[in-house]
């Protein structure tokens, strides 16, 4: 009783052992197309029901030009034996609908495809015996059924109030009663799959569409009933609306390509028991069918629930949402329960929650939260504040698990800490060098809580190339990073070269209208005016690779020829025991990509910067490096340039234990960024107020 009176707008409720289970939906994406897992034999013999029709005679050319099969084309109609199809067009001309079918079969045996043509009822069992003994004599199997047919047109469609019996009927034939008759017939048979043609319009039903919808409905349930005993698979296909006629201007018509290409890939996919063909996003189109029963239901329903409001005693306090999770669950509470006014400690139960509506509670917010919640969630975080607080903190864990699995396919991006996931990650951005070692100390001095991640240059990680202009380092590196952090805000920086590609990076990422809170920039030589010298020979790009391993003063280097600098280089790392394993071609790959990101450098012209920039300048000087590198990026930056003076030269500047304060300054800006954050989640959304 309660289920009838609800305000549900759930199409199909099954009950099972005191649990009431709800039909949802979930998106299958397209696996790349391989050939080798088609279930389609060549020159193979599949039957089509319906096989005169425009969508049969669709499969039948489908099969002929791919497989030069053997075709069974079965049709309710009359149709003409094949020795009078040639005084029939004699007679009748080119033009009618016959005439046309005779030429495309005709065309089909062109394509290399064996025709036979049978006129048969599929819902006639003793017709149906006849067309499968008949197959079977000329071809000695079946190999595939494609039961695609049916009975529709604007006869067909009526009104509720206009449905007759013999509407019906016409429906239930083909779906229904023919379902049974070909279940009975291909019992022995044991064909490789049966594949059933229903319709869209069992899932989202449509004025005019009872007879049809309840027919095709019945084909959907009675196919997953097969699959659970037959020997050979039943896949039902739940089509939208095809584009048979080319004078049908509907752009949202599947057309016969792409209604071939769903077939290839259904049979590609390891024969899926059921999968619904939709031209436009199939929850936005459940979502507005939703909307409009509701905007249908009386108005006396929907004034009473306007106005019910949570039994809140004086003693209570009203405690709206405190974020975004909170502010979710509080909307889907309120169309449950019929309330609009719902403090978030108070209890689901008290308010006139039970278990019923527990469970339709959870497949709805699974809509939101998929996989997260569950009816026993519901029991015991019976409030919308702990609720909130479960499912933020397991979608926290699902992000950690995911976040761990991308990192080994990135080609850049690296962690450098994994910190607490509750904590805004720090992502930075390598040095001109290339690699990302550099920030290690950086990270350790921020806290173990604050996440690091760090982009090392393509073309250092084996199987990936290097990138040629800052522009495209900052659009390769974004992609990662929303990959693996979907939204905003980011917290952004680099040293040296890295502050240029971060720059770029933010830039990007605030056109696309994402939050970039923080740009941090350490030493970062600005353009045109302030940059460094070029680095021009072998010598000078090793003393910039190596400064902080090897003594770069010592004269001795200088007296190495060139050709074998690396070599020797190679010799002393391993010796020392710093780099073991290090090869002279790892170290020539590097000094090709550290070429290739000074080149992008000197190329780089900065756009305008909608923004502020945190800047730390070194308080040592190094030759081949300017005093006063923020200069230049003054002019850029519209919210200017905060400088913070740093201990150390542009090198040690970055390593323990001159990193510390910087490190110390760094996190201190971050939490004022999270603080201002958390105060504007906490911000009461207006249509809360």
């Amino acid at each position: 009783i309660k289920e009838i009176d609800s305000p549900s707008f759930d199409r199909i409720i099954a009950y099972r052992q005191d649990l009431r289970w709800i039909q949802v939906y979930e998106k299958r994406y397209w696996e790349p197309l391989s050939k080798h897992a088609i279930h389609v034999a060549y020159k193979g013999v599949y039957l089509i029901t319906g096989g005169l029709g425009n969508i049969g005679l669709i499969i039948a050319e489908y099969l002929a030009r791919s497989f030069k099969a053997k075709l069974v084309l079965l049709g309710r109609s009359e149709f003409p034996v094949r020795e009078e199809w040639d005084q029939w067009l004699d007679q009748n001309g080119s033009d009618g609908p016959i005439s046309k079918k005779i030429f495309k079969i005709k065309e089909l045996e062109r394509l290399g495809a064996d025709v036979l043509v049978i006129q048969a009822d599929v819902a006639d069992l003793q017709q149906m015996e006849k067309a499968i003994k008949k197959t079977v004599w000329r071809y000695r199997k079946i190999d595939g059924v494609f039961h695609a047919a049916g009975d529709i047109g604007a006869h067909t469609l009526q009104k509720v109030n206009k449905i007759t019996p013999e509407l019906c009927e016409r429906q239930f034939r083909p779906k229904i009663y023919g379902l049974f008759v070909l279940e009975n017939v291909l019992q022995e048979l044991s064909p490789s799959f049966i594949m059933l043609f229903s319709s869209l319009s069992a899932v989202t039903g449509g004025i005019e569409y009872m007879a049809y919808a309840a027919a095709n409905l019945f084909m959907d349930s009675f196919g997953r009933f097969l699959n659970k005993y037959s020997t050979f698979p039943w896949i039902t296909l739940n089509w939208d609306g095809w584009k048979t006629d080319k004078t049908q201007q509907l752009d949202f018509l599947i057309t016969p390509e792409e209604g071939v290409d769903v077939i290839n890939r259904v049979l590609s996919l390891n024969l899926t028991p059921q999968l619904i063909i939709s031209t436009i996003d199939l929850f936005n189109r459940l979502e507005r069918q939703k909307a409009r029963e509701a905007k249908m239901r009386p108005e006396s329903l929907q004034s009473e629930s306007r106005q019910m409001v949570a039994p809140i005693s004086d003693d209570d306090v009203y405690i709206t949402p405190q974020n975004e999770t909170e502010q979710k669950v509080y909307g889907i509470w309120k169309q449950f329960l019929g309330i609009d006014r719902i403090s978030t400690h108070e209890d689901f139960f008290d308010l006139g929650g039970d278990s019923l509506m527990a469970i339709r509670l959870t497949a709805k917010l699974n809509e939101l939260f998929p996989g997260v919640v569950t009816e026993k969630c519901i029991l015991e975080e019976s409030t919308i504040a702990n609720l909130s607080k479960f499912i933020d903190s397991n979608l926290a864990e699902k992000s950690v698990s995911t976040r761990k699995k991308k990192l080994d396919y990135y080609q850049s991006m690296i962690k450098i800490q994994e910190g607490d996931s509750n904590y805004t990650p720090l992502f930075l951005v390598h040095t001109g060098i290339g690699f990302v070692y550099i920030y290690m100390d950086m990270a350790k001095n921020l806290g173990k809580h604050r996440p690091v991640y760090a982009f090392q240059a393509r073309g250092i990680k084996p199987g990936t190339l290097k990138l040629h202009s800052i522009e495209e380092m900052a659009a390769s590196y974004i992609r990662e990073l929303i990959d693996f952090q979907p939204n905003g805000p980011y917290l952004l920086g680099g040293a040296s070269a890295g502050g240029f590609i971060a720059y770029e990076m933010s830039l990007q990422l605030k056109a696309y209208g994402y939050q970039v809170p923080l740009l941090t920039m350490l030493d970062t030589p600005g353009p045109a005016k302030a940059m460094p010298k070029k680095v021009s020979n072998k010598a000078e790009m090793i003393r910039r690779m190596f400064w902080d391993r090897l003594d770069m003063n010592d004269p001795a280097l200088n007296d190495i020829p060139p050709e074998k600098l690396v070599d020797h280089i190679v010799e002393v790392l391993n010796k020392k025991g710093e780099s073991e394993g290090l090869s002279a071609e790892f170290i020539n790959t590097c000094m090709e990509v550290a070429k290739s990101i000074q080149e992008a450098m000197f190329k780089y012209k900065p756009e305008q910067y909608p923004g502020e920039i945190l800047f730390f300048r070194h308080t040592e000087s190094l030759d081949d490096f300017a005093d006063f590198p923020e200069r230049p990026w003054i002019d850029l930056a519209e919210e200017g340039v905060r400088v913070i003076k740093a201990p150390g030269n542009h090198n040690t500047m970055n390593l323990n234990p001159h990193v510390v304060p910087t490190a110390d300054k760094i996190e201190l800006e971050i939490k004022k960024i999270e603080k201002r954050m958390m105060i504007t989640k906490l911000q009461i959304p207006p249509q809360l107020n």
